[in-house]
């Protein structure tokens, strides 16, 4: 609210006074995750895999958001990116760490392709095609309605994947 009185008031943008508050708390929540981290190993492993997709998913997505014709691409990647580091989560954690998978969907393609590596390439498709299916379908007019998707989209990405890495920081 602080925010949005802010920023009628200045007449600048309310999301620069939202970052600007958020940053203070959002600050110290991560100096203290950093103090408290247990297994750095697997942290890295998540941070290094979710970057080496996200590098080989970029040329993918921006050819995918020319050929749809997008002005979202940044969005887009952010998504998936999103939904990269969860896929990174799982699989460090299961592969090394020894935990198991409690997502039906995720056993049952582990069972068939015989490993869960199988989920970056699985989760990056889902999440290229829904953003590519959003931005093809819904017009500029339901711009809002577009962005609440897309918001939700990052989220379903985000929550796990930083769930599971904090979580395999500090070996909780």
């Amino acid at each position: 609210m602080f925010s949005l009185f802010a920023g009628r008031k200045t007449g600048k943008p309310f999301q620069a006074f939202f970052l600007i508050l958020g940053s203070i708390p959002a600050s110290y929540l991560v100096s203290q995750i950093a103090v408290n981290i247990v297994e750095p190993r697997g942290t890295s492993l998540i941070l290094l895999y979710t970057v080496a997709t996200a590098l080989i998913a970029f040329p993918l997505v921006h050819l995918a958001s020319r050929l749809v014709k997008t002005d979202d691409f940044l969005l887009n990647h952010g998504i998936i990116v999103a939904h990269l580091l969860d896929a990174s989560a799982t699989y460090v954690a299961f592969t090394n760490f020894g935990y198991g998978e409690q997502n039906v969907l995720n056993n049952l393609l582990t069972s068939l392709f015989g490993t869960i590596a199988i989920l970056f390439p699985l989760k990056f498709l889902a999440a290229l095609c829904v953003v590519l299916l959003l931005d093809c379908y819904i017009t500029r007019e339901e711009k809002a309605l577009k962005g609440t998707i897309k918001f939700a989209l990052l989220i379903l990405g985000l929550a796990p994947g930083l769930r599971d890495l904090f979580r395999l920081a500090m070996l909780t």
